[in-house]
């Protein structure tokens, strides 16, 4: 049975129930992901581990057990091959974001080989995915003064006719145990067909990914995704360029820049949920802070943002080689003169904001307005 995994500790659908993020279930090409109500279901027999959702996932929180992008971003380096195909090193072109294609680039010339993925049975909605990843990542190239990314457009190591023969003598093998033998991780796309009538009979069981309390007390802990490192530890083998330029925040999914408007009022929250530590400040709260070099655009801190005080602003590319914890907005400090605690001082009375609370309560309660 096809596995895949997910870290609660890591997926930004278990942090808040303000989250919106429903990347993986949008890109997958089966329907195996459900998300309701801010916990994801997987429905294991409709997974046929192409690993888009992997790809998509901006915490890198999914998982598969066959296959590890991390590993094999690492010895697709040290092989002499410089082809990356469905039909021989890798599952899924989807399976690869965008910052694994810019990190490769810049360590190693290679191809794509998509030219399968118009015949493919999932290609809808994994080749949009494919090609938008392509587009972003020769785009970030762009600015860091590398490459284009070759997509090739000829099928190699499988031809369509091949595929349709091995599908018509599959279909002679009635021993459901023998078929799933027959067929290896990179076939199960084509297989796909004859695996529909194998589990025809099944019953369709979706299972509900908790978060138990070992994870729970995780979601406090800071991470940055090997993807990310990976990234700009690719960068930093590159020269700097004479000039920089500026990229659109919406035309780049993995990263971003932020502004933060007046409305803010300190709450605290975007930077105590914020995954990564992007967005971060100091032990007095006085500050926020962000750092565009571990921001994974997960949108966690604009959907918990009752203010909608967060904005996206152009990305300089300077940063990829000069990451900086920039300061976004300052707030007055003072101690609150009926608790003494620190609070955010913004005028008025020197109180703050649980004791003002707790006054407006007495008085309503013992009648005296």
């Amino acid at each position: 049975m096809p596995k895949i995994n997910l870290d609660t500790s890591k997926c930004v659908l278990y942090s808040s129930k303000n989250s919106n993020c429903n990347l993986c279930e949008n890109i997958c090409p089966t329907n195996a992901i459900d998300i309701t109500e801010n916990r994801v279901s997987f429905i294991y027999n409709n997974c046929v581990e192409c690993g888009g959702c992997i790809g998509v996932c901006p915490t890198q929180s999914l998982s598969l057990e066959n296959f590890n992008t991390t590993k094999f971003f690492v010895e697709f380096l040290k092989d002499e091959e410089n082809l990356i195909s469905c039909k021989k090193n890798i599952p899924c072109l989807s399976i690869l974001g965008v910052e694994h294609l810019i990190a490769l680039k810049i360590q190693k010339n290679f191809d794509l080989d998509i030219g399968y993925c118009k015949e493919c049975y999932i290609k809808e909605p994994l080749l949009n995915r494919i090609e938008l990843n392509v587009k972003e990542a020769n785009y970030v190239l762009n600015s860091l003064g590398v490459d284009r990314i070759i997509e090739s457009k000829k099928i190699k190591y499988t031809k369509i006719e091949e595929i349709k023969e091995e599908k018509k003598s599959s279909n002679n093998k009635d021993d459901r145990r023998d078929f799933l033998k027959r067929f290896s991780l990179k076939g199960a796309v084509e297989s796909k067909v004859k695996f529909d009538d194998e589990i025809i009979n099944i019953t369709e069981t979706k299972t509900l990914i908790e978060i138990n309390s070992d994870k729970s007390s995780k979601k406090r802990e800071k991470f940055v995704p090997d993807k990310r490192k990976i990234l700009y530890t690719s960068v930093k083998s590159l020269q700097k360029p004479e000039n920089y330029s500026y990229l659109n925040s919406e035309d780049i999914s993995f990263t971003s820049n932020k502004l933060i408007n007046s409305s803010c009022n300190n709450c605290s929250i975007c930077y105590r949920i914020c995954p990564s530590g992007a967005l971060n400040s100091d032990k007095k709260k006085s500050t926020i802070y962000f750092d565009s070099l571990l921001c994974l655009k997960c949108n966690l801190c604009s959907d918990v943002c009752e203010l909608d005080s967060l904005s996206l602003i152009p990305i300089y590319s300077k940063e990829f080689f000069e990451p900086k914890n920039r300061v976004l907005v300052e707030f007055k400090i003072k101690r609150c003169n009926e608790c003494n605690n620190l609070f955010t001082y913004i005028g008025g009375e020197q109180i703050c904001k649980r004791c003002r609370i707790e006054e407006e309560e007495a008085i309503h309660l013992w009648r005296l307005n």
